[in-house]
């Protein structure tokens, strides 16, 4: 499947990571109810249950409790709905909203930035070929800017 820029951006944006469909023969409420045990509200300081998110009414939002801080960590979103015989469970995996928006806005400022300062130095190095004793050779300078999405 092609993956056209604007749509890669959206998925991107939007946090749309992997996707898993579970099914149970449990009902809604019970799945709620047995996620709710495992579940530590979001603002809890010394939980000790093994899952940290929210319950909402067929849907559940969440993360793994872990024992230090990961902007990184991969979050769960999940919709619960009723069928004939159990519950159908969907799944999505990713990181959070927040994180994605973040690194967007990162990476496309080191690419405003960096960018135009590369091709400067770049453009500088046929033009001005001067280099003192105590600074970094053009070419060196030329790998600061890209080195910085490294």
């Amino acid at each position: 499947m092609t993956m056209w820029p604007g749509r890669l951006m959206t998925r991107l944006l939007t946090g749309a990571g992997a996707r898993a469909e579970l099914y149970s023969l449990l009902s809604v409420d019970e799945c709620l109810r047995r996620l709710n045990v495992a579940t530590d509200p979001p603002g809890k300081l010394f939980g000790s249950k093994p899952v940290v998110g929210q319950l909402r009414a067929g849907s559940f939002r969440g993360h793994q409790r872990i024992g230090y801080r990961n902007s990184f960590q991969t979050h769960a979103v999940v919709l619960l709905t009723a069928e004939e015989t159990g519950t159908r469970i969907r799944c999505r995996f990713g990181m959070h909203p927040v994180v994605i928006a973040f690194m967007a806005i990162w990476f496309t400022g080191v690419a405003l930035i960096g960018g135009p300062i590369t091709i400067a130095i770049l453009a500088g190095i046929s033009i001005w070929p001067i280099r003192t004793s105590h600074s970094l050779p053009p070419q060196g300078a030329a790998l600061v800017a890209p080195a910085m999405l490294a």
